[in-house]
């Protein structure tokens, strides 16, 4: 085997390496987290008259959280916090029960009482 044709072959194991590990991330949300911004910025908005996917606001650990349902069946209802961080999945899912890490913040939701 020639030289260059092992350097190829321990540059392309590293990148599979790098490519398989497992990112600090817990949710991949469905939407940009720019998107999100905007969505709570047009719910946010005094005059209600930005359109907005945001379908609640709750309290969450003491600060605001908003709600965005996912574009999709089967798929997690996303709360995001004010910087459009997934903090947890109170409903959707193939259950629609959620992901189970949320508290009964949101009554009704689990039902999908949007």
């Amino acid at each position: 085997m020639s030289r260059s044709t092992r350097l190829c072959a321990a540059l392309g194991f590293i990148a599979l390496l790098l490519g398989c590990t497992s990112s600090n991330g817990r949710y991949v949300s469905p939407y940009p987290t720019k998107w999100v911004k905007q969505q709570i910025r047009a719910y946010e908005m005094p005059t209600n008259s930005g359109v907005s996917q945001v379908t609640r606001k709750v309290i969450y650990a003491g600060n605001s959280a908003y709600l965005i349902p996912s574009p999709c069946c089967d798929k997690f209802d996303y709360l995001y916090d004010s910087r459009g961080v997934i903090l947890c999945a109170p409903s959707g899912g193939f259950t629609g029960l959620g992901d189970g890490s949320c508290p009964e913040l949101l009554p009704g939701v689990r039902a999908r009482g949007l």
